[in-house]
Formats: C-alpha cells, structure tokens, sequence
C-alpha cells in the first residue's frame, strides 16, 4: 500500500512536490507577464518620457534588490503561510530580474 501508507504519506508528499513545481511555474511566468509591459518603459529606445524611464528602472532596481526572503516574509503577514504567498513572492522577485533582462534585450533591437 505505497500511497495510503500512514507513516510515510506518499500521497500528500506527492501532492506538496506537484504544487511547489506549480507555484514555481505560475510565479515564474506571472513575473514574465508583468515585466514585458513595464520592461517597454525601462527601454531606453522605447521610453517616451527620460524621468518615465529613469523611475521604472529605479522600481526595477529596488525590486531585484530585495531579496525574496523578505518578500515572502511581507507577504505571509499580509496573506498568511501557503501557496498564494510563495506564488506572490516568486513574482515580485521575479518581475525586476525579468523587467532589467526584457528592457535590455529591447535596448538592443533597432
């Protein structure tokens, strides 16, 4: 009986390692998604106003220096412990390595 055993709860492991690998996924290409817009206006050839562009990259940069302990942290006081937090957090961590990478890629396009 593998996965109605008692002591070792294979089951429910199984199902903590499937949504791990989901908050993972959903943080990650949620980041992905809210950095491509705002990554238009950190692009230096993009940007139609010079302070627009001066003060996303200033969001961007305060973003990915926080580290996403400490957004984990915020959140799971706003939020509690579970699967929305760790989502979250991934996210805003996520969005200012994404917005940096996209608005430099962009940067580099004629």
């Amino acid at each position: 009986d593998f996965w109605g055993n008692r002591m070792w709860r294979h089951a429910d492991v199984a199902w903590a390692m499937g949504e791990t690998v989901l908050i993972a996924f959903l943080g990650t290409f949620g980041a992905a998604l809210v950095a491509l817009p705002v990554s238009v206006l950190a692009a230096r050839n993009l940007a139609p106003l010079r302070s627009l562009r001066f003060a996303v990259r200033r969001v961007l940069d305060f973003i990915r220096g926080v580290d996403g302990l400490i957004w984990t942290i915020m959140l799971s006081r706003a939020f509690g412990p579970g699967p929305l937090t760790g989502t979250l957090a991934i996210l805003i961590t996520d969005v200012g390595g994404f917005g940096k990478s996209f608005s430099e890629a962009l940067e580099n396009v004629e």
